[in-house]
């Protein structure tokens, strides 16, 4: 391996204070160590993630911008050979007896990533940031010195799509020598040694971290703790090649990392793999209580890897001093790197300064001085680990006053969380139900138990059912409950509410609300034929057993788990335990038999699904229905092939699961959003000249509406739009209202990171108009040609063309909706009529509709031999409907889909025979013909409706616009539209009025409502 010697090197500090050292090393290098001049910010470091929380690979670079003075110029960074410089980034301060001539910095293969040592403590520097000077980015000004010079670094992640994958592992004697002996070759590596063998192409000798919770077991136990999901993958070689090609490195790198939900990137010299589930999906995270406990109910269902944490009594006290105390009760096995307090005078702990202790030990305290005589303070004990995340204490306040004992504070209650039960302990009539206290407040805990019933909205008219009323549990604890020790006998395929509650001597505590519905059916599995059935539940069964249903004749099936299915009518019964030739092994149900449409809202956060800041897009499910307990994953595609991405689902805005790229978690009530709103610590400040929006602290100085300069940019207007309720309030304040006189910037066009293509409205015209943020509204109006478009469909470009830039100002391109009835505010359009501005009539329309023209859409078949190997023929049909069968035939040849697409040149599809896939097709061919179905399309029909976004609005005037719906009346549509293609759908939450019915349309469902007094 080369070694680098340093050649250049600068010291500088970033705007925290922090000490921080750049160094420029160059290949073969043993001269002196030279002076370079920085500028202001001397290095800027960029991780690449395209503002996608779950890119797999997010590469990084250091951009350095260095001075060209007289006395020091650059000349050799103009030309030289590829990783001929590498460039390293350390952090930390200073030891006076630790010199930078010192031949530990000197040393190429030094082990940086082990010298542990934090360096915040100022012992020594450590590595932060490492990669390659790359020339052709090499930025020089062409004027006199002194003037700037910048240089890019990267880490090489991005380029790893020039090599191509690693050859499989050969294995070697201890001499070396390929060991040649039958069977000790295979054509089988791990994963790792992919990832291994990939990252080395980087030219970073890094050592590797994966922190992905994920384990192999067998009949439910952890075979192998120690080692990964990527050291229990295994690849055959030749599955790495495209017709015996090798895929390039980056590609196989990319596919390992989606197939395990991971991302990786460079952190502190070394490469990081981290599974998202773990770093955002907190309520999935691995705890290795379940290995132990699962089966007694114990397993904590807090965020596994984040550090359980207790605020201790305050001592201490004087009228300006004191000893605040914390102790980490928990660090779930993981680093911790920071802890302290949140100390401050609000009762919000988040909203307080944050101070770090210097203890390193599980106990750890904070003196605090200068404090204000009978000031009420308020303390919060935290701690964060190694992979960002914090836990807190519960919160304590104290009055600053002399006193000569440790105060005894006021009593705080304890913290309780409900948890969702075991599937293992659900059954048809019973249930084991679970709780935790995670912290017992400022008394032992001397009653808890649980509410449990029927009632979904106020679970105080649920049952109480105490476990103790004379404990004295001094520490957090997990506690659970047998309903069948009540003693009580549940429903089966009926919801229970279940709250977990606590008390002490400072008051009880009523964790959040579970709903659990108890079981009525097995899900049944065939080993030999991949067959999914359902059986009636018996609990004289478990999972992992063999039985035969009542349909099934000799035919046996392995029970997976129970689950809950509207109806249970027709569901055979379970007649007998099969014999034990069959294999009992442990099965999953990811294979799926139902793919189903459905129209959801999503949204990146539950508050966000719930009451604001949705979209609504149809998607595709593997089960009967989206509340159901078997319905788990959720798809883009019609073929349920590829999954969402992770976000929040909801159907009815009423209810909502969590979908974490791979399972649907639990149904959950939504809150109140009401409530919500009454309590914000944000405002949404808008740049009135670029646009861009920003969170800033809530301030009842000031109001939505007004024009405000804010902390972190004193040389802009904002103003503010409203309010919103944040987990972690904004560090940006409002400074005063706005007094900067601002003259009109000259046209700018942000770079676009969001695409959608739309369609000229009432033409064929199909153009890609972009955003720089993700808002690309249903209808637009280009002003250059007042020509109105309707999005058709989001997609993935990287074309530039500011011709269709939404987000440039401050003359923008087009016009989103008519002026409202607020001065300043804009009705968006809601049809391409409203665009157009065709004209409506003034009174709502009688019965009589039109027809409008039927939508088409577009695909590519390519045809198959009879072996079901695609050739090169083509294919071109279209559809009214925007479904084409997986493979068609015109009686000859079979063709399989391929893409969107084509022309429709050889006819409607329907024109065709269609078969579920290439088999049936060949089978049907050798045997006889058919003439092809022919089905009618559903209509898509235009309505003079009244428009608001009240039911007082639409009942009692509203707009007056052309809707369409695929029925032949309002009242038989199920999807309302604004265009005459039935293509876009109206903006959920309308309310819209026909003659005398009035229906809100919640972007799933058209529901009839009651007018109410008009004003």
């Amino acid at each position: 391996m080369a070694t680098y010697g340093v050649k250049y090197e600068l010291k500088f500090s970033d705007n925290r204070g922090h000490k921080r050292t750049l160094e420029i090393l160059k290949k073969d290098y043993e001269g002196d160590i030279l002076p370079i001049v920085g500028t202001g910010s001397p290095v800027v470091i960029r991780y690449e993630n395209q503002d996608d929380f779950y890119n797999p690979i997010i590469g990084s670079s250091c951009d350095i911008n260095l001075k060209v003075t007289d006395n020091v110029t650059y000349d050799e960074f103009s030309n030289f050979n590829e990783r001929e410089y590498k460039v390293r980034v350390l952090a930390g301060q200073e030891d006076d007896t630790i010199t930078l001539d010192s031949p530990l910095w000197e040393v190429a293969n030094t082990n940086w990533e082990n010298t542990d040592t934090l360096w915040q403590k100022g012992e020594i520097f450590e590595v932060y940031w490492e990669g390659f000077l790359i020339f052709d980015n090499y930025i020089e000004q062409l004027i006199s010195s002194p003037y700037d010079l910048k240089l890019v670094a990267i880490d090489n992640l991005g380029t790893l799509d020039s090599y191509n994958s690693p050859y499989g592992g050969i294995e070697t004697e201890d001499g070396g020598n390929i060991k040649v002996a039958s069977g000790e070759q295979n054509n089988y590596d791990s994963a790792f040694y992919y990832i291994k063998e990939i990252l080395k192409f980087t030219g970073l000798d890094f050592d590797i971290y994966i922190q992905n919770n994920i384990r192999g077991k067998i009949f439910n136990t952890v075979i192998r703790q120690s080692l990964t999901i990527f050291h229990d993958m295994y690849i055959h070689e030749f599955g790495l090649t495209k017709d015996f090609v090798r895929r390039n490195a980056k590609e196989v790198l990319k596919e390992l990392l989606i197939n395990t939900n991971s991302r990786i990137f460079q952190s502190n010299a070394s490469w990081y793999i981290i599974s998202n589930h773990n770093y955002y999906d907190r309520r999935v995270a691995y705890d290795p209580n379940v290995l132990l406990d699962e089966l007694e109910g114990t397993v904590s269902e807090q965020p596994a890897s984040v550090p359980s944490v207790a605020t201790n009594a305050v001592t201490s006290i004087t009228s300006s001093s004191a000893t605040l105390n914390g102790q980490i009760l928990d660090d779930r096995g993981i680093n911790i790197i920071n802890r302290g307090f949140y100390f401050g005078t609000s009762s919000i702990f988040n909203q307080n300064t944050k101070y770090f202790s210097t203890d390193t030990t599980d106990v750890f305290d904070f003196d605090v001085t200068g404090l204000t005589e009978n000031q009420r303070y308020y303390v919060t004990a935290f701690a964060s680990n190694n992979i960002n995340e914090e836990g807190v204490g519960a919160s304590r306040s104290f009055i600053a006053e002399d006193v000569t004992t440790t105060e005894t504070p006021e009593p705080e209650s304890p913290i309780v969380a409900t948890l969702t039960p075991l599937a293992t302990q659900v059954f048809d009539d019973r249930m084991t139900l679970r709780g935790q206290v995670t912290d017992i407040g400022d008394a032992n805990v001397t009653e808890y138990g649980f509410y449990f019933g029927t009632d979904s909205f106020n679970y105080e008219n649920n049952t109480k059912y105490a476990i103790t009323t004379s404990g004295n549990e001094s520490s957090p604890f997990t506690f659970t409950l047998d309903t069948s020790s009540i003693p009580i006998t549940l429903t089966p395929g009926t919801p229970y509410y279940i709250n977990a509650y606590a008390v002490n001597t400072g008051g009880k505590k009523v964790g959040g609300m579970i709903t659990q519905e108890t079981y009525n059916v097995w899900n049944l599995y065939n080993i030999e034929t991949n067959a999914i059935k359902q059986a009636i539940f018996d609990d004289t069964y478990v999972p992992g057993d063999g039985v035969r249903s009542s349909d099934s004749g000799t035919d046996c099936f392995t029970i997976i788990q129970g689950t809950t299915i509207l109806s249970t009518s027709g569901i055979p019964t379970i007649t007998i335990v099969c014999p034990n030739e069959q294999t009992t092994e442990e099965v999953t149900t990811e294979e799926i038999t139902t793919c189903k449409s459905i129209t959801l809202f999503r949204a990146s956060t539950a508050e966000a699904v719930c009451c604001n800041d949705i979209s609504v897009e149809t998607f595709y499910i593997n089960g009967g229905d989206f509340l159901l307990s078997d319905t788990t994953k959720v798809y883009t595609d019609s073929t349920c092939t590829t999954l969402a991405s992770a976000q929040y689902f909801s159907r009815d805005l009423v209810q909502y699961r969590y979908f974490n790229g791979t399972t649907l978690g639990a149904v959950t009530n939504c809150e109140d959003c009401g409530a919500r709103a009454d309590d914000p610590n944000a405002y949404i400040a808008e740049n009135e000249t670029t646009g861009e929006r920003v969170n800033v602290q809530f301030s009842t100085l000031f109001s939505p509406g007004q024009s405000v300069v804010i902390s972190t940019d004193n040389t802009s207007c904002y103003t503010i739009q409203g309010s919103i309720d944040l987990t972690t309030a904004p560090s940006a304040t409002i400074s005063r209202s706005c007094d900067i006189a601002t003259t009109e910037p000259p046209e700018t066009c942000p770079t676009m990171t969001f695409f959608a293509e739309y369609q000229g409205c009432g033409d064929d015209n199909f153009v890609i108009i972009g955003n720089n943020k993700n808002e690309l509204p249903n209808i637009v109006k280009q002003i250059s040609t007042d020509i109105c478009f309707f999005k058709v469909r989001s997609i993935a470009t990287d074309v530039q063309n500011d011709n269709f830039n939404l987000g440039c100002y401050p003359t923008a391109k087009f016009e989103l909706g008519n002026l409202g009835l607020t001065p300043g505010t804009v009705d968006p359009y809601i049809s391409c009529d409203d665009c157009l501005g065709n004209p409506t009539t003034t009174v709502a329309p009688v019965t009589t509709t039109t027809t409008a023209a039927p939508s088409i859409f577009y695909r590519i078949y390519l045809g198959l031999q009879t072996n079901c190997s695609q050739d090169d023929t083509v294919l071109e049909v279209s559809n009214t409907i925007n479904s084409f069968p997986a493979v068609i035939s015109d009686g000859v040849v079979c063709y399989s889909s391929d893409r969107d697409g084509g022309s429709g040149s050889d006819g409607d599809v329907d024109e065709y025979l269609n078969f579920a896939d290439c088999d049936s097709c060949q089978l049907y061919l050798g045997t006889t013909t058919t003439p092809a179905p022919i089905t009618t399309s559903p209509p898509c029909a235009s309505f003079g409706v009244y428009l608001g976004t009240t039911a007082v609005e639409a009942c009692c005037g509203g707009r007056s616009v052309t809707v369409y719906g695929n029925g032949l009346s309002l009242a038989q549509s199920t999807v309302v539209y604004t265009d005459f293609l039935c293509s876009e759908i109206v903006t959920p939450g309308n309310y819209i009025r026909e003659a005398n019915n009035t229906y809100f349309w919640n972007g799933y469902t058209l529901t009839l409502i009651e007018c109410p007094a008009c004003p």
